[in-house]
Protein backbone atom coordinates (compact mmCIF):
# COMPACT_ATOMS: atom_id res chain seq x y z
CA UNK A 1 0.00 0.00 0.00
CA UNK A 2 1.10 3.19 -0.83
CA UNK A 3 1.03 5.98 1.45
CA UNK A 4 -0.96 9.00 0.35
CA UNK A 5 1.20 12.04 0.02
CA UNK A 6 -1.18 14.80 -0.09
CA UNK A 7 -2.18 14.27 3.48
CA UNK A 8 -0.84 16.86 6.00
CA UNK A 9 -0.38 15.24 9.40
CA UNK A 10 -1.22 17.78 12.27
CA UNK A 11 -0.11 17.21 15.93
CA UNK A 12 -2.03 16.90 18.71
CA UNK A 13 0.35 19.70 20.83
CA UNK A 14 1.59 22.56 19.49
CA UNK A 15 5.59 22.79 20.37
CA UNK A 16 6.55 26.18 21.48
CA UNK A 17 10.83 26.28 21.81
CA UNK A 18 11.04 28.24 25.12
CA UNK A 19 7.39 27.73 27.17
CA UNK A 20 8.91 30.35 29.94
CA UNK A 21 8.29 33.31 27.52
CA UNK A 22 4.85 32.38 26.67
CA UNK A 23 1.83 33.47 28.92
CA UNK A 24 -0.73 30.44 29.94
CA UNK A 25 -3.55 32.25 27.75
CA UNK A 26 -1.29 31.85 24.80
CA UNK A 27 -0.15 28.34 25.63
CA UNK A 28 -4.45 27.78 25.85
CA UNK A 29 -5.11 29.57 22.57
CA UNK A 30 -2.01 27.23 20.79
CA UNK A 31 -4.11 24.08 22.36
CA UNK A 32 -1.05 23.32 24.81
CA UNK A 33 -2.57 23.84 27.99
CA UNK A 34 -5.92 23.50 29.13
CA UNK A 35 -7.29 26.47 31.29
CA UNK A 36 -9.07 25.73 34.60
CA UNK A 37 -11.41 28.37 35.99
CA UNK A 38 -9.61 29.25 38.52
CA UNK A 39 -6.31 30.45 36.82
CA UNK A 40 -6.82 34.07 36.75
CA UNK A 41 -6.65 34.12 32.97
CA UNK A 42 -9.34 36.08 30.79
CA UNK A 43 -9.05 39.34 32.10
CA UNK A 44 -5.31 40.03 31.05
CA UNK A 45 -4.09 40.61 34.12
CA UNK A 46 -2.32 38.65 37.09
CA UNK A 47 -2.40 40.14 40.51
CA UNK A 48 0.55 38.64 42.68
CA UNK A 49 -0.12 36.97 45.82
CA UNK A 50 1.06 40.06 47.68
CA UNK A 51 -1.88 42.39 46.05
CA UNK A 52 -4.88 39.86 46.94
CA UNK A 53 -7.50 41.64 49.18
CA UNK A 54 -6.65 45.28 48.21
CA UNK A 55 -9.25 46.31 46.39
CA UNK A 56 -11.56 45.63 49.70
CA UNK A 57 -8.82 47.76 51.23
CA UNK A 58 -8.87 50.33 48.26
CA UNK A 59 -12.67 50.70 48.12
CA UNK A 60 -13.48 51.14 51.94
CA UNK A 61 -10.78 53.72 52.45
CA UNK A 62 -12.18 55.77 49.27
CA UNK A 63 -15.95 55.20 50.03
CA UNK A 64 -15.03 56.60 53.50
CA UNK A 65 -13.19 59.97 52.22
CA UNK A 66 -16.01 60.29 49.76
CA UNK A 67 -19.24 59.52 52.06
CA UNK A 68 -17.67 62.05 54.89
CA UNK A 69 -18.00 64.82 52.72
CA UNK A 70 -21.26 63.81 51.67
CA UNK A 71 -22.90 63.21 54.64
CA UNK A 72 -21.64 66.92 55.66
CA UNK A 73 -23.46 68.00 53.21
CA UNK A 74 -26.67 66.43 53.84
CA UNK A 75 -26.72 66.88 57.22
CA UNK A 76 -25.58 70.65 56.62
CA UNK A 77 -28.74 70.74 54.57
CA UNK A 78 -30.76 69.80 57.37
CA UNK A 79 -29.72 72.32 59.55
CA UNK A 80 -30.75 74.97 56.77
CA UNK A 81 -33.51 73.94 55.93
CA UNK A 82 -34.77 73.85 60.06
CA UNK A 83 -33.63 77.54 60.28
CA UNK A 84 -35.65 78.18 57.06
CA UNK A 85 -38.69 76.75 58.80
CA UNK A 86 -38.33 77.73 62.02
CA UNK A 87 -38.02 81.69 60.72
CA UNK A 88 -41.28 81.09 59.01
CA UNK A 89 -43.09 79.71 61.53
CA UNK A 90 -41.29 82.50 63.75
CA UNK A 91 -42.58 85.40 61.69
CA UNK A 92 -45.83 84.18 60.56
CA UNK A 93 -46.52 82.96 64.44
CA UNK A 94 -45.47 86.48 65.55
CA UNK A 95 -47.01 88.81 63.15
CA UNK A 96 -50.85 86.75 64.45
CA UNK A 97 -49.60 87.81 67.99
CA UNK A 98 -49.25 90.96 67.69
CA UNK A 99 -52.23 91.36 66.13
CA UNK A 100 -54.08 89.61 68.73
CA UNK A 101 -52.40 92.12 71.19
CA UNK A 102 -54.63 94.84 73.71
CA UNK A 103 -51.44 97.12 72.87
CA UNK A 104 -48.05 97.88 71.21
CA UNK A 105 -46.22 96.92 74.34
CA UNK A 106 -47.96 93.90 75.29
CA UNK A 107 -47.77 93.16 71.26
CA UNK A 108 -43.54 93.41 71.56
CA UNK A 109 -43.19 90.88 74.48
CA UNK A 110 -45.50 88.31 73.27
CA UNK A 111 -43.99 88.69 69.48
CA UNK A 112 -40.38 87.95 71.36
CA UNK A 113 -41.71 85.36 73.20
CA UNK A 114 -43.44 83.58 70.17
CA UNK A 115 -40.59 83.99 68.09
CA UNK A 116 -38.47 82.19 70.98
CA UNK A 117 -40.70 79.23 71.24
CA UNK A 118 -40.96 78.62 67.66
CA UNK A 119 -37.07 78.60 66.96
CA UNK A 120 -36.72 76.76 70.24
CA UNK A 121 -39.11 74.04 68.32
CA UNK A 122 -37.03 73.34 65.72
CA UNK A 123 -33.48 72.98 67.67
CA UNK A 124 -32.37 76.45 67.33
CA UNK A 125 -30.49 78.50 69.47
CA UNK A 126 -32.96 82.25 70.62
CA UNK A 127 -29.61 83.81 70.69
CA UNK A 128 -28.55 83.65 66.87
CA UNK A 129 -32.34 85.34 65.97
CA UNK A 130 -32.92 88.96 64.95
CA UNK A 131 -36.31 89.83 65.42
CA UNK A 132 -37.63 93.55 64.02
CA UNK A 133 -41.62 94.26 64.12
CA UNK A 134 -42.31 97.42 61.92
CA UNK A 135 -45.88 98.96 61.21
CA UNK A 136 -46.87 100.92 57.49
CA UNK A 137 -48.69 103.66 59.69
CA UNK A 138 -47.38 104.66 62.74
CA UNK A 139 -50.12 103.60 65.32
CA UNK A 140 -49.53 99.69 65.08
CA UNK A 141 -53.23 98.30 66.02
CA UNK A 142 -55.06 100.87 64.47
CA UNK A 143 -57.60 99.10 62.12
CA UNK A 144 -56.54 98.31 58.57
CA UNK A 145 -52.74 98.86 59.61
CA UNK A 146 -50.70 96.06 58.23
CA UNK A 147 -47.80 94.64 60.79
CA UNK A 148 -44.50 93.22 59.35
CA UNK A 149 -42.03 90.78 61.38
CA UNK A 150 -38.95 89.65 60.31
CA UNK A 151 -37.33 87.57 61.30
CA UNK A 152 -33.99 86.82 61.00
CA UNK A 153 -31.52 83.56 61.83
CA UNK A 154 -27.79 82.51 61.40
CA UNK A 155 -27.80 78.61 61.41
CA UNK A 156 -25.34 77.02 63.03
CA UNK A 157 -22.56 74.77 61.45
CA UNK A 158 -23.04 71.06 62.57
CA UNK A 159 -20.18 70.06 64.43
CA UNK A 160 -18.47 73.39 64.92
CA UNK A 161 -19.24 73.20 68.68
CA UNK A 162 -17.67 69.93 68.94
CA UNK A 163 -14.42 70.76 67.06
CA UNK A 164 -13.46 73.85 69.70
CA UNK A 165 -14.95 76.52 66.96
CA UNK A 166 -17.97 78.52 67.68
CA UNK A 167 -20.15 81.40 65.89
CA UNK A 168 -19.49 79.32 62.59
CA UNK A 169 -22.12 79.51 60.74
CA UNK A 170 -23.91 77.53 57.92
CA UNK A 171 -25.80 80.65 56.35
CA UNK A 172 -28.63 83.14 56.92
CA UNK A 173 -32.02 83.05 56.87
CA UNK A 174 -35.19 85.66 56.37
CA UNK A 175 -38.39 85.52 56.65
CA UNK A 176 -41.12 88.23 56.98
CA UNK A 177 -45.10 87.98 57.76
CA UNK A 178 -47.44 90.56 57.10
CA UNK A 179 -50.58 90.77 59.09
CA UNK A 180 -53.46 92.92 58.64
CA UNK A 181 -55.36 94.82 61.87
CA UNK A 182 -58.97 93.78 61.73
CA UNK A 183 -61.90 96.02 61.71
CA UNK A 184 -63.66 94.37 64.73
CA UNK A 185 -61.25 93.28 67.31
Amino acid sequence: MRPCRNRVRVPNRVRVPNRARITRAAQAKAGAVKLRPGDGVGLGTQRADHEKGSAVVEFVVLGALLLVPVVYFVVTMGVLQAATYAAVGAADHAAKVFAAAPDATSGRTRVEEAVRVAVSDFGMEPGRVTTVVTCSPADCLAAGSAVTVTVEIEAPLPLAPAWGRTGLTAGRVEATATQKIGRYR
